[in-house]
């Protein structure tokens, strides 16, 4: 929307402020959030997709399994393929570490999780109590669309397995570490597939996160139903209780994602409130990059 001309010189967001809503519910709040001095951060980059069996279970074993949201998202049956793979994201690392130096320089309290150590674990762990004010996930991040439309589950393997699935919830998703094993259709039994898939989303709860920030493709897509709308990770945290989301929607470019990023951390540290933060980063973006807007108008951010 913010990048739809109105005439020959402007767009949309030049004449007007958007504010996407998840509910028509939240009309009625008028308070914004912001991020204070005691708000603690929790940031995943650098995954490292690709792990042998052993570094996957030492990474994981200061966790609890066995709950039902620490559950494979698809049986491990069919998983059993050989079908793509996930790349090591260079700059999603550089993305998370001047986050993580921002905050640190502005006092907040800072967790950086990363290569081995970002496992889909260590994100169901944070369900609850220990849930941070802010989660910014770079990674990778996938949305299929419906594979035939006729609402019946094909058995299949690897990514297949996510991609033919009749739940659009599971057609979505974030790749944490270790993912390739299973998309590859090699899972590791004993620890989670390291894929996080919206449905497994909407089984946290985070309803002490006022920020979560998913910094990777197509975040924001997701299959529309009927009057129950986007389902996707969208709803999933929001499901979740996560107050506001910085989503794409399409696959935008690491450099200028960085870049965007780090404008917008920048102006939440400076106590802007989340809407402000990502309003003025969008508009320093458009100014930067007036005739390409693929670089700034897939970031979105829905309350």
């Amino acid at each position: 929307f913010a990048a739809l001309p109105v005439n020959a010189t402007q767009v949309l967001s030049d004449q007007y402020r958007l504010v996407q809503l998840n509910t028509t519910a939240a009309v009625m709040s008028k308070t914004g959030s912001s991020i204070a001095g005691t708000d603690r951060l929790l940031l995943y980059g650098g995954v490292q997709y690709d792990a042998d069996s052993n570094s996957i279970r030492r990474a994981v074993l200061q966790y609890n399994g066995g709950t039902d949201i620490a559950k494979r998202s698809v049986p491990e049956n069919l998983l059993r393929s050989s079908i793509g793979d996930f790349y090591y994201l260079s700059e999603s690392e550089k993305e998370v570490n001047e986050i993580g130096r921002l905050a640190g320089q502005n006092n907040y309290e800072v967790t950086v999780s990363n290569g081995i150590n970002a496992t889909e674990e260590s994100v169901k762990a944070i369900s609850g109590i220990h849930a941070p004010s802010v989660l910014h996930i770079a990674t990778h991040g996938f949305f299929f669309p419906d594979p035939d439309g006729q609402g019946q589950e094909v058995r299949s393997a690897g990514r297949s397995a996510f991609q033919q699935s009749v739940n659009p919830l599971i057609r979505s998703g974030l790749a944490l570490a270790g993912a390739n094993n299973a998309w590859k259709g090699k899972p590791i039994a004993g620890v989670e597939d390291g894929i996080l898939t919206a449905y497994e989303v909407s089984n946290l709860y985070l309803p002490g996160t006022k920020l979560a920030v998913l910094s990777a493709c197509e975040t924001g897509l997701g299959e529309v139903q009927g009057s129950e709308g986007v389902y996707g990770l969208q709803r999933a945290f929001k499901i979740a209780g996560v107050e506001n989301l910085v989503m794409s929607l399409w696959k935008v470019p690491d450099a200028e994602t960085a870049f965007f990023m780090q404008e917008f951390y920048r102006n939440l540290f400076a106590k802007q409130e989340v809407s402000a933060a990502f309003y003025n980063t969008q508009q320093l973006m458009k100014n930067k990059y007036r005739n390409d807007p693929f670089k700034w108008a897939g970031w979105v951010l829905v309350r």
